[in-house]
């Protein structure tokens, strides 16, 4: 059997070199997936508010224009992005109530229900902000926040390579 004897040249500086590229690559991808889910959740806020404008209130105003819309906080987190909406409220309005409810239901439920006690047809009355009474069968579910989520499932990807392919060009000197 013959012996064969490999002879191998390495330059230390080259392997420097792509050492020093990687790292830069790398910063490059991180800088990348943080701007992109940055500007996810600046326009998933957007998103959000366009969805809300579709949805017609009782004095013909949108959702929109609501004071629910004026508390919408959407928050980059380390494993993901927080959508808040304050006003305890917002999870009636994004879901639904009552017998109106039951019959124009959020597109995923999980659990809800619609008219816990059972009012029915007859409905129920409440106070009013001006402190009158009214009287509700309930209200269709506005699910903002959901059609929200869903467009944010089939943006981001786009949105964070987009952000990933701008920081390498940066580190191959391409602007």
């Amino acid at each position: 059997m013959a012996n064969y004897d490999v002879m191998v040249d390495l330059d230390f500086n080259d392997m420097y070199l792509a050492t020093l590229t990687m790292k830069k690559v790398q910063r490059a991808v991180e800088r990348g997936v943080e701007k992109g889910v940055e500007e996810l959740a600046i326009r998933m806020k957007e998103k959000m508010i366009e969805f809300m404008g579709e949805y017609t209130l009782k004095d013909g105003d949108t959702l929109a224009s609501s004071r629910l819309a004026q508390t919408i906080n959407i928050l980059p987190q380390a494993t993901g992005i927080k959508i808040e909406v304050g006003g305890e409220y917002a999870t009636f309005v994004e879901y639904g109530t009552g017998i109106v409810g039951s019959r124009d239901p959020h597109p995923m439920p999980d659990g809800w229900v619609y008219d816990p006690k059972g009012y029915g047809e007859d409905g129920w009355s409440y106070i009013k902000e001006n402190g009158k009474v009214g009287w509700t069968a309930g209200q269709s579910s506005k699910p903002f926040v959901y059609r929200t989520w869903f467009w944010a499932r089939r943006s981001v990807h786009n949105i964070v390579m987009k952000n990933v392919r701008q920081e390498l060009k940066k580190v191959r000197g391409v602007r």
